[in-house]
Order: C-alpha cells, then sequence, then structure tokens
C-alpha cells in the first residue's frame, strides 16, 4: 500500500491523494489501509524504514541503525537506487519524512554519553545534509563521488580528535578558534 501511495504520487498532488484512491489501486479495503497506517506519511516513513532495513540486511552492513564510514559507499549506492521515490517524495514537499526517517535509524534514543549521542547527531545531521544536496542536485555526483566526500570530511573530523588537535577546554578560546576556522573555511 505504500508503494501504492508513492505511485499515485506521480500523477496526483500528494494532498488529492484519497484513502480511497489508495485501497482501490492496491486491491484492499479501506479499513486494511487504516489497520495499517494511521495516515500517507505514515504510510512513506514506513516505506522508507523498511527499504533501509532490507538494504543493510542483505548488504550486511556493519552499521545498521548508525552510521560507519565503511557503509559510506552502500548508503549512497542504497539511495541512488531508491532515487525515484526520493525525487517524488521531495517533489511533494516531503523531504522532512526523509529527514525524520533518516534520524530515527541514525540516532541511538538512548545514547549512552553525551559525547557519543553528539557525535551521532554530529554524522547523522551531515550526513543527511550530504542525501538531502544530493537529492536536490537530482543526484548529479555519482554515489561514488559522494562516498568519496564523506570519507573526505569524517579524514577532517578526525584531524580535530587526534592526539594534539583537540580543541581547548575553555569555551571561550573554542569560541574564538570555531570562528576563526569558519573565517578561514569562507574565505
Amino acid at each position: 500500500m505504500a508503494e501504492t501511495l508513492i505511485k499515485i504520487m506521480n500523477d496526483k498532488e500528494f494532498q488529492k491523494v484519497t484513502a480511497d484512491d489508495i485501497a482501490e489501486i492496491a486491491g484492499v479495503g479501506r479499513a486494511t489501509w487504516f489497520r495499517n497506517f494511521k495516515s500517507k506519511e505514515d504510510a512513506i516513513r514506513y516505506k522508507l524504514r523498511i527499504a533501509w532495513e532490507r538494504f543493510a540486511e542483505e548488504r550486511n552492513l556493519y552499521e545498521r541503525n548508525r552510521f560507519d564510514i565503511r557503509d559510506a559507499s552502500a548508503f549512497f549506492e542504497y539511495n541512488a537506487g531508491m532515487k525515484k521515490i526520493l525525487k517524488t517524495i521531495y517533489q511533494s514537499g516531503l523531504d522532512m519524512l526523509v529527514f525524520e526517517v533518516f534520524k530515527e535509524i541514525m540516532v541511538e534514543p538512548q545514547a549512552e554519553s553525551p559525547n557519543r549521542l553528539y557525535r551521532e547527531k554530529f554524522y547523522a545531521y551531515g550526513l543527511y545534509g550530504l542525501l538531502d544536496g544530493w537529492v536536490r542536485r537530482d543526484f548529479k555526483e555519482t554515489p561514488e563521488d559522494m562516498c568519496q566526500m564523506t570519507v573526505w570530511l569524517a579524514r577532517i573530523m578526525k584531524f580535530y580528535n587526534q592526539k594534539g588537535r583537540t580543541l581547548p577546554k575553555n569555551a571561550k578560546s573554542s569560541f574564538k578558534l570555531c570562528r576563526r576556522s569558519v573565517l578561514y573555511l569562507l574565505t
């Protein structure tokens, strides 16, 4: 039924798609639709989550529920394979649904430590930003290009986390360093 909704969205504006439309084309009753989904948005979230879980299972990814640099290539291959669905979702103005599912998958709700929580959020939001830009640029770069960009960015982060290159503990000097770094990157 979720796939049926996405197919209908190629021909009909999302807001105008009804549960009756979906049920009729999917060959199920209206009650079946509402037994499985609370809303059309819920169906799209389900489709995205299930597609990722299947892909991760088939590929035997190192990490399925958070990002591991060893999975960068698979992540972008997966999204390239989801190109048509992602474009349909974005064209319907539902890109935040992609982000919601992405965040559910990538960020552990009860991280053991603040450092782990913030690190996971940093990578999740950063990786989503790469994906979002890629979709909005109509997948102009290859999955390999996106993987290389991700690895490059991860190396930059690793550089700052290596011994002797940590940010100062003093918040005031950390802010100054951050501001100088941003200004450097912008020039």
